[in-house]
């Protein structure tokens, strides 16, 4: 989903009677020619932090690592029978560390991820990237694909925009929000549950 679409959703939310017609090319301008307006421009603008706040909000619900990287291990890595290792800059939270295909168990110390081993081998790190935020001068065209949740971002600003003025409908808008979140967790737990069944049974 374009973020030009999530701020135009959002607006749409909050005024239900703005009709806000636009397709894939007129997107931009369509952005552009309501933030020219004074009624819009303070809408759209606090968009931008209210979309960061979500995408903490949707991190601190992640459960398990998504993405994977995997390396060699070399004797430089080796400090008293210990692995220190860099964590890469876009890495969150990491929920899982394999050597030569068993898991490990590991901490992150001050941005090194420290495991006992002591003989080379082949590691791999299952963990969660940070969601990129956005800025002012994010485009309109920027996609943001967050597993479906990204339809329920307007639902977010709403409520963090309406919340002074209009308490009854912001926090519906919250609730929904909410609900949304509740349901992805619910799903990433159900998801780990049965690989962990299948894993038994092998």
């Amino acid at each position: 989903m374009k973020l030009g679409e999530i701020k135009l959703q959002s607006l749409s939310l909050i005024y239900p009677d703005l009709a806000v017609e636009y397709d894939e090319e007129s997107l931009a301008d369509k952005v552009y020619e309501l933030k020219s307006s004074h009624s819009f421009a303070p809408y759209l603008i606090a968009s931008v932090g209210a979309v960061n706040r979500a995408f903490a909000q949707i991190e601190g619900r992640l459960l398990s690592g998504t993405d994977t990287v995997t390396f060699d291990l070399t004797r430089e890595n080796f400090k008293n029978n210990r692995i220190s290792i860099d964590c890469y800059n876009g890495i969150l939270k990491i929920t899982e560390v394999k050597i030569n295909g068993s898991s490990v168990p590991f901490e992150v110390v001050k941005g090194k991820i420290k495991v006992d081993f002591s003989a080379q081998g082949v590691c791999e790190l299952t963990y969660f990237k940070k969601i990129k935020r956005i800025s002012h001068l994010t485009g309109s065209d920027y996609e943001i694909d967050l597993n479906g949740l990204e339809a329920m971002l307007p639902y977010y600003i709403k409520w963090e925009l309406l919340c002074a003025d209009n308490k009854d409908e912001a926090e519906n808008a919250r609730a929904i929000f909410e609900k949304a979140l509740d349901s992805f967790e619910s799903a990433q737990a159900t998801a780990l549950s049965e690989t962990a069944y299948s894993l038994r049974r092998i």
